[in-house]
């Protein structure tokens, strides 16, 4: 505090304390130990819950599909599932022999997207 001292001496007018003043001469402004808005939001933990998790490709938080591990927001899941492995199950109708697509329907109660290496199908 020697530069504030001396620059006290020379010009008494000047205010010593101003944030600028104390920049200007590479010192640092007083600090004041009370926390603001942002620090106290900034420092609770984010590891769990929905502000933790984001698409592993985009990192896009919301639509997150999380199942089978994959991390991965509803357009990147779209834009990468023939190449992850996520194929239309076909199944034979039973009325007229012609594949059906299963899956298109919402309705349909076997509608399912499963992964070609999944060990359970």
């Amino acid at each position: 505090m020697w530069i504030a001292h001396k620059i006290s001496r020379s010009n008494p007018s000047r205010n010593l304390n101003h944030p600028a003043t104390l920049r200007a001469f590479g010192l640092q402004p007083p600090n004041n130990d009370t926390m603001s808005h942002e620090s106290v939001w900034n420092s609770r933990p984010r590891n769990y819950g929905k502000g933790s998790r984001s698409c592993r490709v985009c990192k896009h938080k919301a639509g997150l599909i999380r199942k089978y591990d994959l991390n991965l927001c509803r357009q990147c899941f779209r834009e990468k599932a023939k190449d992850i492995g996520f194929n239309k199950a076909l199944a034979q109708a039973q009325d007229d022999q012609q594949p059906a697509r299963v899956g298109m329907n919402r309705t349909d109660s076997t509608a399912s997207t499963v992964p070609i290496n999944d060990p359970s199908s």
